[in-house]
């Protein structure tokens, strides 16, 4: 791959990456981090590569701009599934025009399983 071929979707999976339980130092290096999904996903959206977020946690949410951040993360998403029904919650909490929003699974669960498999 030479990096210029297009995708059908991009896919970010499991673990608990919208929420802002951190100090303020941490929390500005996150949001950083968080920002770089939306600016990935805003580019997905202009090339027309659909973006899924799967088995994803979100919050909690102590502070307004992360809240912002979770919304603008799932409106670029085609598919949205989280992995539990507090993180459902908590997104449409924050995002009342959010689309519908599945319940799945946290992903990371079968790290044990794939590990497993790729040793044996």
């Amino acid at each position: 791959m030479t990096g210029t071929e297009p995708y059908d979707v991009i896919v970010l999976g499991g673990g608990t990456h919208c929420h802002d339980d951190y100090t303020r130092r941490r929390y500005l290096r996150h949001l950083r981090y968080l920002m770089r999904f939306v600016a990935l996903f805003t580019l997905a959206r202009v090339l027309r590569t659909r973006v899924a977020l799967l088995g994803v946690g979100y919050g909690p949410f102590a502070r307004p701009l992360t809240r912002m951040v979770a919304r603008m993360t799932e409106r670029r998403a085609d598919e949205t599934v989280v992995r539990d029904q507090a993180s459902q919650r908590r997104l449409m909490e924050v995002c009342s025009r959010c689309r519908d929003v599945s319940v799945g699974f946290d992903l990371a669960a079968l790290m044990p399983a794939v590990r497993q498999k790729l040793t044996s």
